[in-house]
């Protein structure tokens, strides 16, 4: 499943339609090649997205920085995504552990 498929299964289950492309998240464990986190956002305001251009906002918010608050949706993602895999189930300790890295 392509990013673009995946943005359009979560605005569909979500009943959103002003969300962003991902900002992409790499696990903290270095030897992970093959998936990746994908925080999907809503748009800020009309034409704009908080994971676009120099300064990202979802990461600023992630980290702490910033004042943008907006829903976000965090799922795995990689090359051979399949919905249905147990392995692609996000584990909420593993994410807060990605996410305190990056801080």
């Amino acid at each position: 499943m392509s990013d673009t498929e995946a943005l359009q299964v979560i605005s569909d289950v979500l009943n959103m339609t002003d969300l962003c492309e991902p900002t992409v998240l790499y696990s903290c464990h270095p030897e992970v090649i093959d998936w990746y986190y994908a925080v999907y956002s809503r748009r800020l305001e009309p034409g704009t997205c908080a994971c676009t251009g120099t300064y990202n906002f979802i990461l600023e918010n992630i980290l702490g920085h910033g004042s943008i608050i907006t829903p976000a949706v965090i799922v795995m993602a990689g090359p051979q995504f399949d919905p249905a895999a147990a392995k692609w189930d996000v584990d909420p300790d593993e994410v807060a552990r990605t996410l305190w890295w990056y801080h």
